[in-house]
């Protein structure tokens, strides 16, 4: 294999690596200023090897947020470098994996998100069968008053009580790990013509992610998996519809039957029903949804008062000022970056990845789909730039839209072949569908 093709496969998993860890993972919060210093290497010899082959979407986001960053220090103060650090990273470490190899990309993400959940569902077993042993063995990991047991870099165990016994991967909670799980899950069931594996793997792919995604308890990774099924359905033409189809219809049966049997100790009644109803009916505010209203009145307080930006001190400060606390203000980050970096700073950025995602669209089901992806990730979460919601949004998923032939017939697997034909042969070989 030529020097170049194996430093580049190498480059690609090191960068994915990177991408996987920087979703605030136990290892990248316990060791903030290596993995950073670690991280920007890498992500600068990605750029090096990729130069002209990176999105231009993305370093004019990068700009653009560098440019407000330090309009908003010098009209409020209260924000520096350090932020826009972590989103260069969250940003450039996906899209230099994917301009390096955009033909393998979604397999090579795929791939990556498999074997951590296959760790993370042993490791769940595992933790299951006697967990006093697990927490006595297994080295401790802190963030704040949170704590952790196992290896920050394979799989750790949440040892607060309300994460006890859901699988939190590698990250500080369950909601995190949703993220790049359902990222693969949208790009196997949306993309499959893409990912040149067997029927047999891709059937275990999804089948050990989906399981993940279950083992997680999480409301929000719920909400997307059954939206990206969804938008499966309505957007595909291959027997594999059907088949799909009888697996959403076992699940339902299944998670039916669950609840019937457990009754209030339902997965469905525990992390969904009493999260979002009450005796009244609807009510976002129970459960940690009472946090997130109260951030988001919050929020609306600060926009009032600085306009242009607040900066992150000037809004811990405000927060203070309000008697509140600010371990309890969880989630709703698209709406506090209104807050620290200003509302027509926010609103200009988020128009234009908008209008760059539309442009990008496979079609509208997909586009629409991405976009509530990102709500309801960053809506539960403090970061706005997670790599997986980076990839779904900055990639031109245009570029893998199914065309038809003369006949009328989808040519997905003409497609599918180009991509084993591209393994064996060179780039030159490779036979490209618009």
């Amino acid at each position: 294999m030529d020097m170049r093709v194996k430093y580049s496969r190498i480059l690609t998993y090191l960068l994915l690596l990177v991408a996987y860890f920087s979703h605030n993972s136990v290892l990248y919060v316990e060791n903030k200023t290596l993995f950073n210093i670690v991280s920007i290497v890498i992500c600068i010899m990605g750029l090096m090897y990729v130069q002209r082959s990176f999105s231009i979407e993305a370093v004019i986001v990068l700009v653009y947020l560098l440019l407000d960053i330090i309009f908003v220090r010098y009209i409020s103060g209260g924000i520096g470098i350090t932020i826009w650090l972590h989103w260069f990273i969250e940003i450039v470490a996906i899209m230099c994996a994917y301009a390096i190899d955009k033909i393998n990309f979604f397999e090579n993400y795929v791939k990556v998100i498999f074997i951590f959940s296959l760790l993370s569902l042993v490791g769940t077993f595992i933790w299951k069968i006697n967990p006093e042993l697990w927490c006595a063995k297994m080295p401790l990991h802190f963030n704040s008053s949170m704590q952790y047991s196992g290896f920050s870099f394979l799989y750790v165990s949440s040892n607060s009580i309300d994460h006890l016994g859901r699988n939190v991967g590698v990250f500080t909670e369950p909601g995190l790990y949703q993220i790049p799980l359902n990222t693969a899950v949208f790009f196997l069931l949306l993309f499959r013509q893409k990912i040149g594996i067997s029927k047999k793997k891709w059937g275990l792919y999804l089948g050990t992610i989906l399981l993940t995604v279950l083992s997680t308890k999480s409301t929000s990774a719920y909400v997307a998996t059954i939206a990206i099924v969804f938008c499966a359905f309505l957007m595909t033409n291959i027997p594999m519809q059907q088949k799909m189809l009888c697996l959403a219809s076992l699940m339902l049966i299944l998670l039916v039957a669950e609840m019937v049997l457990k009754g209030e100790n339902s997965i469905v009644r525990v992390y969904f029903i009493d999260k979002m109803f009450d005796a009244n009916g609807l009510n976002l505010s129970v459960g940690n949804g009472k946090y997130r209203i109260r951030t988001i009145a919050y929020v609306k307080d600060v926009i009032k008062q600085y306009f242009w930006g607040a900066g992150y001190d000037n809004y811990n400060k405000y927060i203070e000022m309000k008697g509140g606390y600010l371990s309890e203000l969880v989630g709703v980050e698209c709406l506090k970056v209104f807050a620290y970096l200003g509302t027509p700073q926010m609103l200009t950025m988020y128009l234009g990845i908008f209008v760059m995602a539309f442009r990008n669209r496979r079609n509208v089901i997909q586009f629409l789909l991405v976009v509530f992806l990102y709500i309801n990730a960053t809506m539960a979460q403090t970061d706005i730039f997670y790599p997986g919601l980076v990839a779904m949004l900055f990639i031109n998923l245009g570029e893998y839209r199914p065309v038809r032939g003369k006949s009328g017939k989808t040519l997905i697997n003409m497609e599918k072949k180009n991509v084993f034909l591209y393994k064996k042969n060179t780039y030159k070989n490779m036979l490209h569908i618009q």
